[in-house]
């Protein structure tokens, strides 16, 4: 039997050796966001997503940034971005940025999509941003932060919805004072992503395990790592029953509304999966060896 103490400084070193992501990665993601912030100068962009908010698991394939559309270009229009032809914006963008990169010397494949640019390094780095345009809404969340408007895709036309990134890295960095949160998103998303591959898309969004972390842990702020994930495999069911979780920049919608939408195949993968996780997962602490609980986790 492995003493709680040591379970728990062997499933963080498990978490930091294996799952986060690597020095040479960080050098690279530091790098291509300050050369696209050379490119966008007097521009207002900043990183958003699960690297941002410290929780992203190695390999980091892609970076989300977001682009503040300059307000003289909102201004000299004289139109809402209700009303912006954002196809125009991004095929602009894309171009700016695809002489930006061939100027230093780089073949990038910058392409304007529905509500974004991506920006593709696959050719020699298997790594790629994605750039989304967006504009301040006018509203501050409880961090005097802005909130802002972004583009979602709606079929034939584009619609604009509050969205808060800035809220949730700051709402990870505070969580994050400890490494409880970031440590055991990394091991519940890798966990997930165990059970895809080429043909298997489990349906469980990364994001939304990470805001049930988020939500355990508020009710639960002494709880280690350990018994972080441990909770999360022992509710997970609850949390697919039904949505539970409001939208930081419109409370009235859930971010996981989609649940809702499972599948009976679905639901039932989930299910088993988290039975399974749950049962392995608990043994961990009566294991014979510290290489059997390596192995289990």
């Amino acid at each position: 039997m492995i003493p709680q103490n040591k379970t728990e400084e062997l499933l963080k070193s498990f978490i930091r050796d294996s799952l986060s992501p690597k020095k040479e990665e960080k050098s690279r993601i530091t790098y291509r966001y300050n050369q696209l912030k050379s490119f966008l100068e007097g521009s207002d962009i900043f990183q958003v997503g699960s690297y941002a908010r410290f929780t992203s698991v190695t390999p980091v394939h892609d970076l989300d940034v977001i682009w503040v559309i300059p307000k003289p270009l909102l201004e000299e229009k004289k139109i809402s971005p209700q009303d912006l032809n954002l196809k125009d914006v991004l095929v602009d963008l894309a171009e700016k940025l695809t002489k930006e990169y061939k100027a230093v010397g780089e073949t990038v494949d910058c392409t304007p999509q529905t509500h974004s640019v991506s920006i593709d390094f696959l050719k020699k780095e298997s790594f790629s941003i994605d750039l989304v345009p967006a504009v301040e809404s006018g509203e501050n969340n409880e961090f005097s932060e802005s909130i802002y408007l972004v583009p979602e895709d709606e079929g034939e036309k584009i619609k604009w919805i509050k969205s808060d990134p800035k809220g949730y890295i700051s709402e990870a960095t505070v969580l994050n004072e400890t490494d409880v949160f970031r440590k055991a998103t990394k091991y519940v998303k890798a966990w997930k992503y165990s059970y895809e591959d080429e043909k298997t898309d489990f349906p469980l969004k990364s994001f939304h395990l990470e805001q049930i972390v988020k939500d355990i842990l508020v009710k639960n702020p002494k709880h280690s790592v350990y018994f972080t994930v441990l909770t999360l495999f022992n509710e997970l069911e609850t949390y697919i029953t039904t949505p539970k979780i409001p939208d930081r920049a419109n409370p009235s919608l859930m971010i996981d509304e989609y649940v809702e939408e499972f599948s009976e195949e679905e639901y039932l993968l989930v299910s088993t999966a988290q039975k399974l996780a749950l049962e392995r997962f608990s043994s961990i602490p009566n294991s014979n060896s510290e290489q059997e609980a390596l192995l289990l986790v």
